[in-house]
């Protein structure tokens, strides 16, 4: 994004809030007419069941635009759930399509981005149904690494991962016992291991043979024309 559409984008917010680890930032079922941008910490997108058992179906980075499925429904089906302490802004809807005629350039960025999401989203749905538990788990930190690394030089080969075991069952569909000895597997091939919520690649090379899946690589949008031409 240009400079005057990061501005752009800035107007159209209301003042941070805080939100703790644990806590919704928004409910489930609760009708919604704001997208919130993730300014620090983690969250994720979950579906609650009638038995209390839940699914995570997304996490979310700083960055990210939460809730922006939801705008097609009456009542959000999932909680946007914040996985550490956190920092939003909500963005009205109202503000939100303004830029749809003013800023269309920065509209296109965010479909583009919604797009990539939606990709991201089909892969996890194919690793649950056909992989095992180790491919799922290295595709989930594979992505993670390659998410964590836009815009720098070089992608992180150690990061924070505010997760418990439990939460990583949920979005990758095994149980944390699972996890756990997922996790011991990886750490003896000497691919990754955690360490006081340090999470570190040791073999990268091997993490994504054992994740089944390509490296991920943005697309050059060439064709968007800049700001000034809108």
């Amino acid at each position: 994004m240009s400079g005057d559409e990061k501005t752009e984008l800035a107007k159209m917010a209301l003042p941070r809030r805080t939100v703790e680890r644990g806590e919704a930032i928004r409910e489930i079922g609760k009708e919604s007419a704001s997208l919130f941008l993730l300014l620090e910490g983690w969250a994720a997108s979950a579906i609650t069941f009638p038995d209390a058992s839940r699914q995570l179906t997304s996490v979310s980075l700083p960055g990210d635009l939460l809730g922006l499925p939801s705008l097609s429904v009456v009542e959000p089906i999932d909680t946007l759930l914040a996985l550490s302490k956190v920092v939003v802004c909500d963005i009205p809807a109202a503000n939100f399509a303004e830029m749809f005629t003013n800023m269309p350039r920065l509209a296109t960025i965010l479909f583009l981005v919604s797009q990539e999401e939606r990709m991201l989203a089909m892969e996890r749905l194919a690793l649950i149904g056909r992989a095992s538990a180790a491919s799922r788990l290295a595709a989930f930190v594979l992505r993670l690494h390659e998410r964590l690394g836009q815009g720098l030089d070089e992608a992180p080969m150690s990061f924070s991962l505010p997760l418990t075991q439990v939460e990583i069952g949920d979005l990758i569909g095994i149980s944390a016992v699972h996890v756990n000895a997922v996790l011991k597997q990886a750490r003896e091939r000497n691919i990754m291991s955690i360490r006081s919520r340090e999470l570190h690649i040791l073999d990268f090379n091997a993490l994504v043979e054992t994740a089944g899946v390509q490296p991920w690589q943005r697309a050059d949008p060439s064709w968007l024309k800049s700001s000034k031409s809108t």
